[in-house]
């Protein structure tokens, strides 16, 4: 193949190589000089790769902004992550205690997107922790935040190294419901230096802060989400933090004559809302849980910025309604005979993954779902295949994570896989350390990371235990 296209131009190249995989970039990028040349120099062939989401790229970057050169060697290792997670049983490289927040009412080991930091409080500071070192050191001290406590937080990767954090804080000044959002742009180092010297996280700028703020749930570059509880119904926000522009969305035009938004996230590739409603079904009064799709405003109104008021910045809120694009009610059983594992074809755009019974008196049979919009515009349920045992699950942005324990050394982690479409069973086993003995509970999975993070009850304690980090 390398003499094949010795002198063929580079652009002929691209689009004879547009759409490969992964797999076969780092392939022939290794049968000859111009190709490892190509492969270390453009973009081009790895942004028009199909699979390039499951390149563990480094924090606060995107396949778009990464250092070119380094693309080759990122995928070099999302190839041996995946091959890894095929074995009959993966072993672990090296492990890590995470430490905890000092404060009871702060969270604990809040994950940075990009599988290398985790964000933990302490009395007075929020400190950042460089998971690659090992043992992980103190932290690294970002920003001292003093009064007032910190409840929430959630992150957006902007590219070029750098991560939004939104933090929800309470303030003792303001009334309830009118709670605080703090904006913090973070620059992280290159994660391929691992030496002790490596520069440590720091602002880009003064954090921006605002009044107004009500349940935190998700943030995409400028814009934020939120969700108000009012006395008639949940209302949705939708905040522009460049221009402290907000719209409150009213929903109208569902059936049911009272619901409530348990999260919202905002679709990763779609521009849309994605809404988990709980509600009542009017028959019998049976609570019900359904999927609902809200379109993004086509624009929230801008205003410049103007003078701060006191501390704090407020929103300029404008009122709308809007009717959900889409609705699904989730099933309590699946009914339907399953007789091997599907896959969500590729003209299908997955939505939300939810788990739940097989219609039968015995047994615990799980049916793993992807929800997805399908070619023709329609919510529809594809079933990816069944577990069998007592598995607990849980959820995280909308994706389904099931867990089992096989014995105190080994634990089964079932998902919709790297691509999101493909039910897959994974056995890890753990460390060989006496600390991993005894109860244990699932915290995160990161597949492209080959990352998986888990609580332990240390000997003869019952409360407090301990967060570990383990690399596979």
């Amino acid at each position: 193949m390398a003499s094949m296209f010795s002198r063929v131009p580079i652009e002929i190249v691209q689009h004879i190589l547009s759409g490969a995989c992964l797999d076969q970039l780092t392939a022939i990028a290794q049968t000859s000089a111009r190709f490892y040349s190509l492969a270390k120099s453009d973009r081009i062939l790895w942004t028009s790769c199909t699979d390039h989401y499951k390149l563990p790229l480094p924090t606060g970057h995107t396949v778009h902004t990464v250092p070119v050169e380094s693309l080759f060697r990122l995928a070099l290792r999302a190839c041996s992550i995946e091959r890894a997670l095929e074995q009959p049983m993966v072993e672990p490289k090296r492990w890590a205690i995470l430490p905890p927040s000092e404060d009871d009412r702060l969270p604990d080991n809040v994950l940075v997107p990009g599988g290398g930091w985790t964000l933990y409080y302490t009395a007075e500071e929020m400190r950042f922790h460089d998971m690659r070192k090992a043992p992980i050191d103190d932290g690294v001290l970002v920003k001292s935040i003093g009064e007032p406590k910190y409840f929430h937080v959630v992150s957006d990767i902007l590219g070029e190294g750098n991560v939004r954090c939104v933090q929800r804080i309470s303030a003792p000044d303001k009334q309830a419901g009118e709670d605080i959002a703090r904006i913090l742009d973070i620059r992280f180092p290159d994660s391929a230096d691992t030496s002790n010297d490596t520069p440590s996280p720091y602002l880009l700028s003064e954090p921006v802060s605002f009044i107004g703020i009500h349940r935190l749930e998700d943030v995409r570059g400028p814009l934020i989400l939120a969700v108000r509880r009012d006395p008639d119904a949940d209302t949705v926000l939708v905040i522009n933090s460049q221009t402290l522009a907000g719209s409150a969305i009213t929903i109208e035009g569902f059936e049911e004559e009272w619901f409530d938004i348990e999260s919202a996230r905002f679709h990763p590739s779609l521009r849309k809302i994605v809404l988990e409603i709980t509600t009542v079904r009017e028959s019998d009064h049976e609570l019900m849980s359904a999927i609902w799709l809200l379109e993004i405003p086509d624009s929230v109104p801008s205003q410049q910025l103007g003078e701060p008021m006191g501390l704090y910045q407020t929103i300029t809120w404008t009122e709308s309604r809007a009717k959900p694009t889409h609705q699904f009610t989730l099933p309590f059983e699946w009914s339907a005979d399953i007789t091997e594992r599907k896959e969500v074809p590729p003209n299908f755009v997955p939505i939300h993954e939810f788990v739940i019974h097989m219609d039968r008196e015995i047994g615990y049979t799980y049916v793993f779902v992807s929800l997805c919009l399908s070619t023709e515009g329609s919510l529809v349920p594809l079933p990816l295949g069944t577990v069998d045992g007592p598995w607990l699950f849980s959820r995280d942005k909308g994706k389904a994570i099931g867990m089992q324990w096989f014995s105190e050394e080994l634990v089964d982690i079932v998902y919709s896989g790297l691509s999101g479409r493909k039910m897959t069973q994974v056995t890890f086993k753990l460390p060989e350390d006496k600390q991993f003995r005894g109860p244990g509970a699932f915290r995160h999975f990161s597949p492209s990371y080959g990352q998986l993070f888990l609580e332990k009850e240390p000997e003869g304690q019952y409360d407090d235990w301990p967060c570990f980090f383990v690399q596979y």
